[in-house]
């Protein structure tokens, strides 16, 4: 197993020149009065300083915790995710994809989250009732383009964004949509998991 970061590296995530403007932006996104409330998670890549010799890494930032991980790769193109250092609490370790799969699992997590389970627009789950379905593909792949940001931010449920119908964030109610298959050759009938 080799590490595999970016595929197409081109300055995305942060260099070593900016480790201390990274931190610093990484700190006031978690504990900004006016911001930090809606963020959930702060994530980058950081590459390695060629002196240590050490390969980069993806971060996970949020106020319960931070994970820093490496994707790996073998012989075969198979991935794997290494997790090297977490501080606190994983934010992301939870994975479930079905997670909050039902109206009674969501009504649970608002309640759980000090929310108004009675009221959908107001069902907000804090994050940590949430679950990250492939949380380390999904943050690995975004760093994969050239495009890709210094730091990228998933916020929290209830902060949606600038206009409704926004599906920015990382947790399972944002990573979940509908599938549908209609026509010739399409067997009638349910997945096994679905929903």
């Amino acid at each position: 197993m080799r590490v595999h970061g970016p595929e197409r590296p081109a300055g995305q995530g942060l260099c070593p020149h900016q480790e201390e403007s990274g931190n610093r932006a990484i700190a006031a996104l978690l504990t900004d009065t006016v911001v930090g409330p809606q963020v959930d998670l702060v994530f980058t890549w950081r590459e390695g300083t060629p002196t240590s010799g050490e390969p980069g890494a993806y971060e996970v930032w949020s106020a319960r915790g931070m994970v820093r991980f490496r994707r790996l790769i073998d012989d075969t193109g198979r991935l794997r995710f290494e997790v090297i250092e977490v501080v606190g609490d994983n934010p992301i370790a939870n994975d479930d994809p079905l997670a909050l799969a039902t109206v009674a699992a969501e009504r649970a997590a608002a309640v759980a989250s000090g929310f108004d389970a009675d009221d959908p627009a107001r069902r907000f789950i804090a994050p940590d009732h949430q679950s990250y379905p492939f949380g380390y593909e999904r943050i690995a792949q975004l760093f994969d383009s050239p495009n890709a940001p210094d730091l990228a931010i998933s916020p929290k449920d209830w902060a949606s964004g600038s206009q409704p119908g926004t599906h920015g964030s990382l947790h399972v109610r944002q990573a979940r949509a509908p599938l549908w298959f209609s026509g010739p050759g399409v067997r009638v009938g349910r997945h096994p998991i679905a929903l």
